[in-house]
């Protein structure tokens, strides 16, 4: 259980409705995180950006993803 309790379909706004029914269309439910982050109209619009690039995410080679993750490691002291 959430601390903070999600918003019902009845009080969302119009946009986080249409969220709520395109999330529950691929997912069958509505994940809890997305109803607390429904309280904030411009949270939740770059919530649904971020899931949208990141669902975009598989248009890179997976070879550059393995030499980026590597880089990264490295840049910031990672051991592995």
């Amino acid at each position: 259980m959430t601390r903070i309790q999600g918003v019902s379909a009845d009080d969302a706004s119009a946009i986080a409705n249409e969220a709520f029914q395109k999330v529950e269309r691929a997912l069958g439910s509505v994940p809890e995180p997305l109803r607390v982050t429904a309280h904030s109209e411009a949270i939740l619009q770059a919530y649904m950006g971020f899931e949208r690039f990141l669902a975009r995410a598989g248009r890179v080679d997976a070879k550059l993803k393995s030499l980026a993750n590597l880089k990264t490691a490295a840049l910031i002291g990672c051991p592995f």
